[in-house]
């Protein structure tokens, strides 16, 4: 085939496409059948049509068929008579399935996917459908994608969706959707990632193009939009930065492909045409299209593609953004693919002359025709936008000869000083010299300038470098991943001392504490076994745990002895060490009074020429062998193979009385525990005791039985319990049954005789948890899950062993639990000590709670409730380390306001301050608004006895706020419609439990303005005060009077909390309204940084630190940044906002140690977050 045969056949397939891309982009339900595929066709070249019809046909049967429309082959038959063979086309090209000429609707969409339960559909193409899902195990949300289901499906497509699932799941970046699984289910393929609430760059530009149609033309008002668009077209080059250093390319950079999250970060998304380094998936022929036409470099044409073809899609891209219309002509075909192969586009700033020049600069660099033009990597366009962004000079702009010649003095100062003395003496220039000299200065104090800004950018970029590690560090840890999230959090370790130009500056704080110990929650690691550890068992009294290890057995190898150690419980120490024999060793149980041991060791395998196995008894006082008892009889094979999912091992115990040894599988021996005797054998691969003495015994095949462990008897038998269960456990009253099997864990009800079936991936050990209330499971990956029997939904996930957990035991007071691993360590897990988080169930209610604090030392959290009209109000604590609480009843407004500030405990949590009871409840229909007692109550925070009362006189309260050292109070609110802002001095006594009101020393009235937030400065000398015009700062002036200082700019307005950093150099306002947190110079009353925060921002506070920046709304996500940058860099999730539920207050707090973090939930839980290490 010549060239000019091949470009013709690529120039059309590029026009088919994009026709049946405007096709489906136009066509909508309530045309008249038929009517858009004839305007098409009239309007195409004449030596299309034939061709374009069958693609037309096609599609216009998908679109009706997934509006679920009735039709059949003969209405479009009827509709179009001379295109009888088209339509024919159309239908067979659509396979056997989309045969619909009968069809009267889709199937019905899935409701489960593997571990995934379908929630609701949120988008589809022409390929699939995407589902918004939520993972059951893991009990979160993600989005699914599938592939329709065809019974002829064209390989290519599960090829390259099979392709996509793989790709993205290599790539680890905050800016790229993570997979999370993929599979097949009945017929479905499909594959689980990340959910990104949010919408596309394509919604993004036609909100845009909407707002300027309402506004006109485009104005200085839009700068804000073009810096945004800089922002997003950085993130996404670093995107495409990292995948293209893994080897992939994308191939399909496009708005559609973006996704815009609410928290202001992109997602590069849709890998389906992506190639991974060198493959050829042979899915592309000539003629074939990949991509979209407009968003195609030039030379893809020719089927040639490297990175710079993706820096061209996010050009054209960053282009559509900023003037939003397409870089290329959308109505004639032609005249587009010559723009493109031409590269023929008007300038971004003959379009809006808004535009930054550098900003154009880039975008049009990154759109040249030839790829040597462009930017050679998406990294080099990435730092030219955060140039710009810095307001820095970008490296694709030419600077001119003036610009040139002052950079190429600095650069040889010597020679431009030898040519301004040839200069000076060729013109004798005083005046010249003067000029040199002043340009010299200006070049000086500019240099210093860069060289700031430059640092300033390093230490920006490196900021979010930790914040994406840290980030990325914390979904390895959410997913269980413990060796990759150790890694990426070593990885961010620096030296504070080490010299800032050549080593990374130590950014560790509270998150990357929170998330290491999070790795290891365990608190004592035991170590000393030659091999992996099969068995664990701790003696009466909790004194000692006997550790079982070493031994291997394989079929066709040499079994190693092994050894069995006893530890001390408390300290951790080796007590004794006791060998294991020929056969291994690989159970060990206490007795009853703690004085005996008793081991096991495999018996003789199947058809095998193993010696017999062996129990023996040793004395825990000493490590004195008292008796070796031979087992005779074979090992079943079957039960070493892992066709169960896992080995059955032999294993040893006590009956509860002491007096037989039970032994076990395949059969259970009971033995006499003094002289070893066997007594009787029953069949059984799995065994435990009920707390009536009573012997539960399941085999591999047949129903679970239970005997009388004296005589032998069975007493019962319980068909329903049929499970192959490689291990089984009872609860503590005997009523419930545990049982293990492959990826499920069983529980039955034993008086019903019901069970159910909970999924537990990989599954290798689990049991009741001492309380009755979960199940804990360990599984291969070294995870412990501990699971509600309620619902059977994951409650606390613990990490620290590295490989399988092999089986555990619990300390018979229940307060800890020790764990054996293939690892080759024992780890024990203080029951007692939630390294995640706890909840505290306050049981208040919805709207209820007003303010929360921590105590002096954070060992205590405070709550406070208003009065309701079926309820009084509430102060309470409670104690983290005891659990302890108490809380009294309160006589506070009946007035509900969200966010409200007028409920506020002091810094230290000593006092509680909020208005009192008003005389006239109102009535439940007109309660909302602000306290109208006139009157403020302060309580102790210790005692919770009511202190003192203030007489306010104020008609409504709106704010109260407390000096940090508690010595003076606030009160703001309105008389006559004018804001009033009252300070009280407070007179404190030895006794913290007792305050007094002293007197009212400062007030300021305003007729303009309404009171929404006040925050008292560190020194206590200044108060800012939040309302809708905006924040002023005053200063309690020795008059009496408030003197305003500092006023903030107005865009800081309607802010309804206010905190100052600790240094009191920068002020933090949380503008509910508009989802965001200002954090301001105190000094100059200018904007440091603005960031997005997620929904209806209610709060914002600085830590005790002051390096972090803690914000929260109504849905009760904390979100963490840094507080010098305001980058993010954790999320962490208390309690979700209820459905349909608006209104509450929102608090996030520190404790004074900066050690825990605490938020409320609109039902009144408050979730805590705590870490062991100190910080600075």
């Amino acid at each position: 085939m010549s060239d000019r045969s091949s470009e013709r056949i690529r120039r059309q397939s590029l026009e088919l496409e994009d026709l049946c891309s405007d096709f489906e982009n136009q066509w909508k339900p309530e045309m008249p059948f038929g009517s858009l595929v004839a305007e098409f066709l009239e309007l195409a070249d004449p030596s299309l049509r034939d061709e374009l019809a069958v693609e037309l046909f096609a599609c216009d049967i998908e679109l009706r068929s997934a509006q679920e429309q009735v039709f059949s082959r003969e209405d479009y038959h009827e509709r179009f008579p001379d295109r009888e063979l088209a339509i024919d086309s159309a239908f067979r090209l659509l396979d056997a399935e989309w045969d619909l000429a009968d069809c009267d609707a889709q199937a019905q969409p899935p409701t489960q996917l593997g571990d995934f339960q379908i929630i609701r559909e949120i988008g589809r193409g022409g390929m699939g459908i995407v589902y918004e899902a939520s993972q059951q195990s893991l009990g979160r949300r993600v989005a699914i994608k599938t592939l329709f289901v065809h019974p002829m499906l064209h390989s290519d497509a599960v090829k390259r969706f099979s392709r996509e699932s793989r790709t993205i799941a290599t790539l680890h970046h905050t800016n790229i959707v993570d997979v999370f699984g993929s599979g097949v289910d009945s017929g479905v393929h499909y594959f689980a990632m990340q959910l990104v609430e949010g919408s596309s760059l394509r919604g993004l530009i036609r909100q845009r193009q909407r707002q300027r149609g309402e506004l006109g033309l485009p104005s200085q008002g839009e700068k804000s939009h073009h810096r945004e668009t800089a922002r997003i077209g950085c993130q996404v080059a670093r995107a495409l930065a990292y995948a293209h250093g893994q080897g992939v390319l994308h191939r399909d950079i496009k708005p559609s492909n973006l996704l815009l999250g609410k928290d202001g970060e992109v997602k590069v998304t849709d890998f389906g045409l992506a190639k991974l380094g060198q493959e050829d998936d042979g899915s592309t022929k000539v003629g074939d299209v990949i991509g979209t036409l407009r968003y195609l470099p030039p030379e893809s044409i020719d089927g040639q593609w490297d990175q710079r073809g993706d820096v061209y899609g996010l050009g054209v891209t960053l282009y559509e953004m900023l003037t939003l219309r397409p870089a290329f002509n959308e109505g004639n075909r032609a005249k587009t693919l010559d723009q493109i192969s031409s590269g023929n586009v008007v300038r971004p700033r003959s379009i809006d002359s808004s535009i930054d020049r550098d900003l154009e600069t880039v975008v049009m660099k990154a759109m040249a025709r030839e790829p040597g033009d462009r930017y050679q990597t998406a990294q080099a366009m990435a730092d030219d936008l955060q140039r710009f962004l810095n307001l820095e000079t970008i490296r694709a702009r030419r600077a001119g000869y003036a610009e040139r010649l002052w950079k190429w003095s600095r650069r040889s100062p010597a020679m431009a000083a030898l040519w301004a003395l040839l200069m000076f003496v060729a013109v004798i220039g005083v005046p010249v010299l003067s000029t040199l000299w002043h340009r010299a200065t200006l070049a000086s104090v500019e240099a210093d300038q860069r060289r700031a800004e430059a640092e300033q950018a390093r230490e920006l970029s490196d900021v979010r470098d930790y914040g994406s590690r840290i980030q990325l560090a914390h979904k390895f840890a959410e997913d269980g991943i413990a060796p990759e999230a150790l890694q990426v959090l070593d990885g961010v370790v620096g030296d504070p001392s080490s010299d800032r130009r050549l080593h990374r500056t130590d950014r560790r704080d509270w998150e990357w504490h929170f998330l290491h110990e999070q790795l290891d929650s365990s608190t004592m690691t035991l170590q000393g076994h030659t091999g992996l550890i099969h068995c664990v068992a701790v003696s009466p009294g909790d004194k000692l745990i006997a550790t079982v290890g070493g031994s291997s057995r394989k079929m066709n190898l040499e079994q190693t002895p092994g050894e069995v150690i006893v530890w001390d419980a408390r300290t951790g120490e080796q007590k004794l060490v006791l060998p294991g024999g020929s056969t291994g060793v690989t159970g060990a149980a206490f007795s009853p009074d703690g004085d005996r041991l008793a081991t096991i060791s495999f018996r003789a395998i199947e058809n095998s020429n193993d010696p017999p196995g062996a129990i023996k008894i040793w004395d825990t006082s000493n490590g004195r062998l008292l008796q070796t008892i031979e087992q005779t009889g074979e090992y079943p094979e079957r039960l070493l193979s892992g066709l169960l999912g896992r080995s059955v091992l032999p294993g040893i115990r006590y009956s509860n009385d002491g007096k037989w040894l039970i032994s076990w599988p395949e059969p259970v021996e009971i033995r006499d525990a003094r002289s070893g005797e066997l007594v009787r054998s029953v069949p059984g691969a799995s065994v435990d005791l009920l707390p009536d003495g009573r012997l539960l015994a399941k085999p591999l095949r047949g129903p679970l039985r239970v005997f009388d462990v004296e005589s032998g008897k069975e007493l019962s038998k319980l068909s329903t319990i049929f499970h192959p269960l490689y291990e089984i456990a009872a609860d503590a009253d005997g009523k419930s049954l545990f049982g293990l099997f492959k990826d499920h864990a069983y529980v039955w009800d034993l008086p019903a005789r019901k069970f159910r079936a909970i999924p537990a991936t990989d599954i290798q050990w689990g049991t009741f948890v001492p309380g009755g209330e979960q199940f804990v499971f360990g599984d291969r990956r070294g995870l412990l899950h501990f699971v509600s029997l309620d619902n059977g939904q994951r409650q606390q996930l613990r990490m620290g062993h590295r490989s399988s957990i092999s089986h555990g035991a619990f300390s018979h007071d229940g307060r800890w639990l020790v764990t054996a691993s293939h690892d080759g360590s024992a780890r024990i897990w203080d029951l007692q000590k939630n390294t995640h988080s706890r909840v505290i169930e306050t049981r208040l209610g919805s709207d209820a709670i007003g303010d929360i604090q921590f105590g002096r030392v954070g060992e205590r959290v405070l709550f406070a409730a208003r009065q309701k009209m079926d309820r009084p109000g509430v102060v309470g604590w409670h104690d983290l380390d005891s659990s302890d609480s108490d809380s009294v009843e309160l006589q506070t407004t009946f007035y509900s306001n969200w966010p409200r500030t007028d409920f506020a405990f002091s810094a230290d949590g000593r006092f509680l301050a909020a208005p009192a009871a008003e005389s006239q409840p109102p009535s439940p229909t007109q309660n909302i608004g602000f306290a109208q007692s006139k009157r403020i109550h302060i309580w102790s925070g210790d005692s919770l006895n009511l202190l003192d009362s203030i007489e306010v006189g104020l008609s409504e309260i709106e704010c109260i706020a407390w000096s940090r050292d508690a010595k003076r109070l606030a009160v703001a609110g309105t008389n006559d419609k004018k804001m009033v802002v009252l300070v009280f001095l407070l007179e404190h006594s030895a006794d913290p439990t007792v305050l007094h009101v002293q007197a009212k020393s400062h007030s300021v009235q305003s007729d303009e303005e309404q009171a929404m937030a006040m925050a008292f400065h560190p020194d206590g000398e200044q108060l800012a005060v939040g309302t809708d015009q905006g924040i002023q700062m005053y200063v309690l002036h020795p008059d009496g009077k408030l003197k305003p200082g500092v006023r903030f700019p107005k865009t800081v307005s309607k802010a309804v909390f206010l905190d100052f950093s600790p240094l009191g150099d920068r002020l933090a306002a949380a503008r509910h309204g508009q989802h965001d947190v200002a954090v301001c110079d105190v000094n100059s009353g200018q904007i440091v940084y603005e960031v997005p925060s997620f929904h209806d921002v209610g709060c914002v506070r600085f830590s005790p630190n002051g390096r972090r920046l803690a914000m929260v709304g109504y849905e009760s996500i904390v979100d963490l940044r840094d507080a010098e940058t305001g980058v993010r860099l954790m999320a962490l999730r208390g309690a979700s906002l209820g459905p349909g539920r608006i209104g509450f207050t929102p608090r996030v707090i520190f404790s004074p140690d900066g050690r825990r973090i605490a938020t409320n939930d609109w039902q009144g839980r408050i979730t805590v977050w705590g870490i062991d290490a100190s910080l600075p």
